[in-house]
């Protein structure tokens, strides 16, 4: 099996609050990194962050599934990445709030078993706090 990230999280906030949180170019810019992101199948946008030895800071992607409050799929490819990994995101609505899933998937080989490790830590600060955090402050 390839290597995947897995994060889950519930968070005091209706489903559509936290979907625009992760389908937002503006509120994704403030908790993950620069994007021109768009909600829409087919749509290839990008994720811009500081560039470091080795990465020139650029990721590419593009969206393969949407389903309006439940479900986000794009792929992610930069740096080292010689294959597109898969980012996705499952949102269930759960007692007063929502649980949110993160999937980030398709590491390959020694590279991709250390982007995942370099990787899994972000995701998890993000999810399990800044996203919420925005959410309180912002929507």
């Amino acid at each position: 099996m390839k290597e995947q990230i897995k994060i889950e999280q519930f968070i005091e906030a209706p489903v559509d609050k936290v979907w625009l949180a992760i389908t937002d170019c503006n509120l994704i810019s403030e908790w993950l990194m620069e994007t021109n992101f768009k909600p829409e199948i087919g749509y290839k946008c990008y994720f811009k962050m500081p560039a470091m030895p080795g990465f020139d800071g650029n990721i590419q992607c593009e969206v393969i599934d949407v389903v309006e409050n439940k479900l986000l799929v794009y792929t992610w490819q930069g740096g080292w990445m010689k294959q597109p990994t898969t980012v996705r995101f499952t949102l269930q609505p759960k007692d007063d709030g929502t649980l949110l899933l993160l999937e980030h998937f398709g590491f390959e080989g020694i590279l991709g078993n250390l982007l995942k490790r370099m990787m899994s830590g972000g995701w998890g600060k993000k999810i399990r706090t800044i996203i919420p955090s925005l959410i309180k402050q912002k929507l």
